[in-house]
């Protein structure tokens, strides 16, 4: 940090500070892939914090919510790399799993689910999205029916006032 300069106006010297605050910042990221990449056993207590469930989750949170779109996109090209490489896995002879795609369900593919289980977990929520939204809406309508009925109950009690009369 440069040292005081009486004849450096105030505005000046707040410029100065932003910029360099603003250089810092900037080296941020970079000294995060250091430390995280590095095998340096001095890191592993500085990185704990930010390697933990917690502070990954938190960090990714963060990060998405003030880079979606970026984010999206790159989990969208890992989980394809992950998926493509399990798909590629899962196809060997040695793998046995042989199916007819075009009438296949999620109980099809059991022995998928072994290898290949995060591409297993993507197919089985867009195979059975049908019958879980089906479910959704019968449980929609059931609720709004019970809504009705508990709400209409008495209803032919209700004295209706007409217009110029009494009650």
């Amino acid at each position: 940090m440069p040292a005081h300069n009486p004849n450096m106006s105030s505005t000046l010297t707040i410029m100065t500070l932003l910029q360099q605050i603003e250089n810092t910042f900037q080296m941020i990221p970079k000294l995060l892939q250091h430390l995280l990449m590095s095998d340096n056993p001095n890191y592993q207590a500085s990185t704990s914090a930010i390697r933990s469930p917690a502070g990954t989750c938190l960090i990714l949170n963060s990060l998405l919510h003030t880079c979606h779109s970026t984010v999206t996109e790159w989990v969208i090209e890992v989980a394809q790399e992950i998926f493509r490489n399990e798909i590629i896995k899962a196809s060997e002879v040695e793998m046995g799993l042989h199916l007819n795609v075009s009438q296949a369900c999620s109980a099809n593919l059991m022995g998928f689910e072994y290898a290949a289980p995060l591409t297993w977990g993507v197919i089985h929520t867009l195979l059975d999205v049908k019958s879980i939204t089906q479910f959704h809406r019968k449980k929609n309508l059931q609720q709004a029916v019970s809504y009705d009925s508990h709400h209409m109950e008495g209803i032919d009690d209700i004295l209706v006032n007409k217009i110029g009369g009494d009650m």
